[in-house]
């Protein structure tokens, strides 16, 4: 009995551990697109623009995922090297992904981004988890 509730209750902790990070990176992806809709709004380029609200995105994102998602306790000069590191990396993998789905497998913009997204937020979140924000000795 006492198996199944410790169990039960890593799973919890596991569940709770999804549903902020996925509230974390919807909270970063509101700023990353609030940042370029106001910047378009003022006149400028949209290319710069999610460029500017992307980096805004991905500080929002560190400080949710840092401080809400896996309450890391570790110095922020010892994890922001890892967070880029991270960051560089599901940036690569959404490219390469979207590329080989778009251009090999679904020939649809939507669904080949969609999937890529998934995708890449599982591997995020493993990185995040195993790499970026874990306990350091």
């Amino acid at each position: 009995m006492s198996v199944n509730l410790m169990l039960m209750s890593n799973n919890t902790s596991f569940v709770g551990l999804w549903i902020r990070f996925l509230t974390s990176g919807g909270l970063a992806t509101g700023v990353h697109w609030s940042f370029m809709w106001l910047l378009i709004q003022l006149g400028m380029d949209a290319t710069l623009a999610t460029a500017i609200g992307a980096a805004a995105g991905a500080v929002a994102n560190y400080v949710l995922q840092y401080y809400h998602t896996f309450k890391c306790q570790a110095a922020h000069a010892s994890v922001i090297p890892d967070y880029l590191k991270v960051v560089l990396a599901g940036w690569m993998a959404n490219i390469l992904l979207f590329y080989l789905l778009y251009n090999y497998l679904l020939n649809n913009a939507a669904w080949a981004q969609l999937l890529t997204t998934a995708l890449v937020t599982v591997l995020n979140f493993t990185l995040y988890h195993k790499v970026v924000f874990h306990e350091r000795d």
